[in-house]
């Protein structure tokens, strides 16, 4: 399966999500930039950090949509709601 790369400060959220992805065979890497697939809970960070070949999906509450919005307009990918449903 994929390798995943994990930007998400919140433990909880970061240890739900790994737990969730490693049972359906992805191998997680905390902080990596250099996959093809990066999430992340900060979308200043996500959109500046990471290259071209990177898609970027970031975690976000109905709080913070816009942000995720202005980020995917931006460059990222897409966003994943929280809290999981």
């Amino acid at each position: 399966m994929a390798q995943i790369g994990f930007h998400i400060a919140d433990p909880a959220i970061r240890m739900t999500l790994k737990v969730m992805l490693e049972a359906e065979g992805h191998q997680i890497l905390d902080e990596a930039v250099d996959l093809p697939l990066l999430i992340s809970d900060d979308s200043i960070w996500a959109t500046e950090q990471v290259g071209p070949d990177t898609t970027v999906l970031l975690l976000s509450n109905a709080e913070h949509l816009p942000a995720a919005l202005r980020a995917m307009r931006a460059g990222v990918y897409g966003y994943i709601f929280l809290p999981f449903q």
